[in-house]
């Protein structure tokens, strides 16, 4: 018969102590984006995109808000309806709509890693002019009060360390206005930014 080796209370404890201190000083990094539709008073999702630092790619499209619009209840002003919603697809909405009262639990799957991520010190938000785009996150879980682990309470914002320095160029493959790749677009600009 095998014998197992049990840890102390007290070794177990120093491990994930050091764990802690790791994922602290590690965390795992994501960069997002939302459209939205906004009139000063609310902000109205229409597309996320995330990107992991490990490689993961999330990308949602509030079809909620397009039934709503299709049926004239919400009106985009002309800005919005050139720059955001001419560039999601049919396609985009059939791939990846789904209704946003959905996307919290899309969202927590996708920051957690499915579980593997359970402390807000175990991971970064970081967004581009980031202040809607964390309303919009905490909004999927209701008040404030109740964003989920590990999801932090707060965004890094890119500014913030940019300083002096220019942004990189935008690959043509990344346009404007399309919440994935200004996921992407804002991960290339950290790094650059951040060494």
């Amino acid at each position: 018969m095998r014998k197992i080796a049990m840890l102390s209370l007290k070794k177990q404890q120093k491990l994930m102590k050091k764990a802690r201190e790791y994922m602290a000083k590690n965390p795992m990094r994501y960069w997002y984006d939302w459209e939205f539709d906004e009139n000063g008073q609310t902000i109205k999702p229409i597309s996320l995109g995330m990107v992991s630092e490990d490689g993961r790619e999330l990308y949602l499209v509030n079809e909620t808000y397009f039934k709503q619009m299709e049926k004239g209840l919400v009106k985009p002003n002309p800005w919005v309806i050139e720059n955001v919603i001419k560039k999601i697809s049919d396609n985009a909405r059939v791939h990846y709509g789904r209704a946003l009262n959905h996307f919290g639990e899309t969202v927590l799957k996708f920051i957690s890693d499915d579980g593997k991520y359970r402390e807000r010190y175990e991971v970064e938000l970081w967004g581009h002019f980031a202040a809607y785009d964390h309303v919009c996150l905490a909004q999927l879980f209701g008040p404030m009060i109740n964003l989920p682990k590990p999801i932090p309470m707060f965004t890094n914002d890119d500014m913030t360390i940019r300083g002096l320095q220019e942004p990189p160029a935008r690959p043509d493959y990344l346009p404007e206005h399309d919440a994935l790749a200004d996921a992407k677009f804002q991960k290339l600009q950290w790094e650059k930014w951040s060494q």
